[in-house]
Formats: C-alpha cells, structure tokens, sequence
C-alpha cells in the first residue's frame, strides 16, 4: 500500500491548487492527477454527465494503481460522490467536507458567503455541510459562471484581469444584504484569482481556502506519504499537453514536469 500513488481528479487547472497544497506538506509524496480540460468547464454540465465524466476519470486512475482518489473539483464532489463512492474500491475524498469544517472554524458571526459554479451553488454543497456540523450558521451561495472559463482561457494576463473583475463586481452584488465575515472558494479555481477575489469582496473577509483544508485531510488519512525519501509525480490531461505542462511547471514551481495526454 505505500508505495501506491495518491489520484486527484479535477475538470482542468483547478485541482493543482489541491496538488500545490500536498506537495508543500508532502513534497516526497506519490502523486498522480488527471485534468479533464477537454471538457472543462463542468459546472454547468447536467448531473447526468458530470457523473458519466467523473466515473470515467475514477477508472482511469483506479487503473494506474492508486490507493485512493481526491476529487479536487466541489462541481464534482456536489453531483457525483455518492455514485463514485458507489462503484469505486478505492477511498474517495470529496472536498466539500474539509472547506465546511474550515468555515465554521473561522465565521464569527456565522454568516458564510459561498463562491461557486452553478452547479456547486444549485446543489448546496456546503450548505449541507456546515448545516450538518452547525446549523445555526448561514450560507449563501453565488454562482460564478464566467469565472473557469475565463480562468482556463488563452488570454494574455492582463486580459484575463479585467474581465475577472467585471465578472466579481457583477457577482458581488448578489451578496449586498447579506453580512458575511467569510468567503468559501468554492471552486478549486478560484485561488488562482484570490487577490482579485479580496479586491471586489472585501480584504477584510475570512478566506478559506478548501484546497488547502482537502490537502490536510488526505495526508491525516495517509500519513505515509509525509515520510519517503523519494517522491514520484504523473500528471496527465484531455486538453493541450504542452500549454498544461507550462502552466503546472509554473504554478508548481517545478524545474522539471512531464505531462501526459490522456482521453476517453
């Protein structure tokens, strides 16, 4: 069991900010992640297909032996966990549980601003959540539709930048009334784009940050991996190999990385 790898699963980019968090704690960990960029975004994909997509990955990954697989990506832990958990052997560590545990630790006024995909916002992951530990704290979700794409796109930065701000101004007035002290990311995008985020909804706000609270519970669960002396990283994607391995090479802080097609 432990020399078997660790999979991550996400519709793209997102999921890396899950894998940056590991490989702080863990650096010498065995990690596998697969990016569905192809198909990107899923959040608004029907159930339906969200759980034919995500089943299909789970395979994927099951067949390059891993001992369990994260599911980096709060569109799929909302649509499809409970049918991943039904045809997988393998642990699935869904991400919405770490992010509500998170919250309730840092609101002190109990009132937690959810930013999401529609999807995510439509099947109240985290008011779930945070209702099942305390439901005495209110959540309000905001969709976020524009945002992945966006964030997925070719743009040049400074592009990117100001469509990223329109788009948070238009969904920030959809909190107005609402007196949150806290932001959940709720999509693993979205810390790409935190300090964007700060700027429109408050530098005031509580952040959390459910990539970082996931990447803890997988490691408290295989605590293992925060022990070898040599680690071992595949990263595999549906889209554009060579634009993924830029991409994860930098966000990674990474001197070397292969990235890998792969599609079904």
């Amino acid at each position: 069991m432990k020399d078997r790898s660790i999979g991550i699963f996400d519709s793209g980019y997102g999921g890396l900010t899950v894998l940056r968090e590991l490989l702080k704690i863990a650096p010498k960990g065995h990690y596998i992640y697969f990016g569905d960029n192809k198909r990107v975004p899923y959040g608004d994909k029907s159930k339906e297909k969200i759980v034919e997509l995500s089943k299909k990955a789970v395979s994927f990954l099951e067949g390059l032996d891993t001992k369990a697989i994260v599911i980096a990506c709060n569109t799929v832990s909302t649509r499809a966990l409970e049918e991943l958990r039904e045809v997988s052997v393998l642990p699935i560590i869904g991400i919405g549980e770490s992010g509500a545990k998170g919250a309730i630790e840092k609101t002190e006024n109990k009132k937690v601003l959810v930013l999401a995909t529609k999807s995510t916002v439509e099947g109240k992951l985290y008011e779930h959540r945070i209702g099942d530990i305390d439901p005495s704290v209110e959540v309000r979700g905001v969709a976020c539709p524009k945002l992945v794409p966006i964030i997925e796109s070719d743009l040049k930065p400074e592009e990117k930048n100001v469509l990223i701000l329109e788009a948070l101004r238009e969904y920030r007035s959809k909190a107005i009334g609402f007196d949150y002290d806290t932001i959940i990311l709720g999509c693993t995008h979205y810390p790409y784009i935190l300090d964007e985020i700060r700027e429109v909804f408050g530098k005031d706000k509580e952040i959390v940050n459910p990539s970082y609270e996931q990447a803890k519970k997988v490691l408290e669960s295989f605590p293992e991996e925060l022990d070898r002396k040599e680690g071992s990283l595949e990263i595999y994607t549906s889209g554009n190999r060579g634009d993924f391995e830029k991409f994860a090479k930098d966000y990674l802080s990474l001197n070397v990385l292969r990235v890998h097609n792969f599609n079904f």
